[in-house]
């Protein structure tokens, strides 16, 4: 008999939420436990522990205190506009990288989370190849897993937005099947993939379970795979049905009890990324979760 491969489930502290408010992070994660989850996702952008790319420590040692004060686990999320294909300002981008997982050692965070790559206004203008981006890409992450090994922490890249060459699932697998470390490996957000499935036209279901031998951690959110044809305000994006919703699974259209029913990855943390607005449903969110999660066996 299989091992679950879910080992836990979490919830994300909302960086804008948070917008650097203590006050508001103490008052969530008493909220969190009460509710019953096991983690929670800690934006080092949410708290302020990650300044100027240097661990701020006073404020490190603020937050260190208010998480010891509640039985929850932690992992990590690195700052989403951090590019390691921004290779003019790459040293930059590699201090915060090398701070946030100084925070999540503090915190016995087991997980930091970045977004893979992407060729956007920070670096469209060098235009060069895809494959020099990744390579840099490449490069950078095999001298961070050699800092995070000792640590006992494993960074999982994200397949994010269309920007990104993570977002075309196949691209990731290859990236982290190159880097070839224990310590790299993918992020696996179903929302993203959801809507990149649909964006690009490749096969979701498929592309899941090509990714699922790879993923470290799961971010699991829900939408109807719908791009945003012009821009309009978030409060009416749900109304329309639009864009990445991070919605509670079952609101939108992702087919999460097939997903689930064949998932076999590594024990991983399943992790709920649903917008604040949804706070008075998380009870129900986690009991959902935990039906998901009874779903998915271990491939270990």
């Amino acid at each position: 008999m299989s091992k679950m491969a879910i080992k836990g489930i979490g919830i994300d502290a909302s960086a804008p939420r948070l917008d650097g408010n203590l006050e508001i992070l103490e008052k969530d994660l008493d909220f969190f436990e009460r509710c019953g989850f096991d983690y929670v996702e800690i934006p080092v952008h949410g708290v302020d522990v990650v300044v100027g790319g240097r661990l701020n420590e006073r404020r490190a040692a603020q937050v260190r205190r208010i998480l010891a004060g509640f039985d929850l686990k932690y992992t990590v999320h690195l700052p989403d506009p951090l590019n390691l294909f921004d290779v003019e300002r790459l040293n930059l981008h590699k201090e915060i990288f090398l701070a946030g997982m100084e925070f999540a050692n503090s915190i016995g965070a087991e997980v930091v989370v970045y977004h893979g790559g992407a060729i956007n206004a920070s670096n469209e203008d060098l235009k060069l190849p895809l494959e020099n981006f990744k390579a840099i890409e490449r490069e950078v992450l095999i001298e961070l897993a050699e800092v995070a090994a000792p640590l006992g922490i494993k960074i999982g890249v994200e397949n994010a937005g269309p920007d990104s060459y993570s977002a075309r699932l196949n691209e990731l697998i290859e990236q982290v099947q190159e880097i070839n470390s224990p310590n790299v490996g993918i992020t696996l957000d179903f929302g993203h993939a959801y809507l990149t499935a649909h964006l690009f036209g490749f096969d979701f279901i498929g592309a899941i379970r090509e990714a699922a031998p790879y993923a470290i951690h799961l971010h699991v959110h829900d939408n109807f795979g719908q791009t945003m044809p012009f821009e309009m305000p978030q409060i009416f994006h749900v109304s329309f049905g639009n864009g990445d919703l991070h919605m509670p699974p079952g609101w939108g259209e992702i087919p999460y009890d097939e997903v689930f029913s064949f998932l076999s990855t590594p024990p991983v943390v399943l992790l709920l990324e649903i917008r604040p607005r949804y706070m008075d449903q998380f009870k129900e969110v986690l009991k959902e979760a935990r039906r998901l999660a009874s779903l998915a066996s271990s491939n270990e």
